[in-house]
């Protein structure tokens, strides 16, 4: 979900179905999730339901945008919800406004039920571990 910028080592559910935040290791749950700011999109107007899947990828969808993850929408968030592509790209999608990049270009996320935007992230969060 980072884009490649962590080489977190690959979890396997303990069961079928298992809730979003068992999908991600436990130092991305403890420390959160890094996320470039051009890899966001805001949702304007309704956003549209996550897939059910084995993968935290939505497939596409109707209105043509690519593979994507809808974060920041359940009741309890805060703020619009908010789209991760999957790939990075400067296409423009319909329904999708581009995300400011405020100071460092990264936006750091909390795992829970959903992913939540931190606020009062630093001019310049730490740079992802590379293993």
């Amino acid at each position: 979900l980072s884009g490649g910028m962590r080489h977190c080592a690959q979890v396997v559910p303990r069961k079928a179905g298992p809730a979003f935040r068992e999908r991600f290791c436990s130092e991305c749950r403890a420390r959160g999730v890094i996320v470039s700011a051009s890899r966001l999109r805001v949702v304007c107007g309704r956003a549209p339901t996550n897939q059910h899947t084995g993968g935290i990828w939505n497939e596409g969808s109707d209105n043509g945008w690519p593979q994507h993850r809808v974060v920041n929408q359940v009741c309890s968030s805060t703020g619009p919800p908010l789209v991760i592509l999957r790939e990075e790209t400067t296409a423009t999608f319909a329904g999708l406004a581009a995300m400011p990049p405020g100071e460092s270009g990264w936006v750091r996320f909390r795992v829970g039920r959903t992913l939540e935007p931190l606020i009062g992230l630093p001019a310049t969060p730490e740079p992802p571990r590379m293993r």
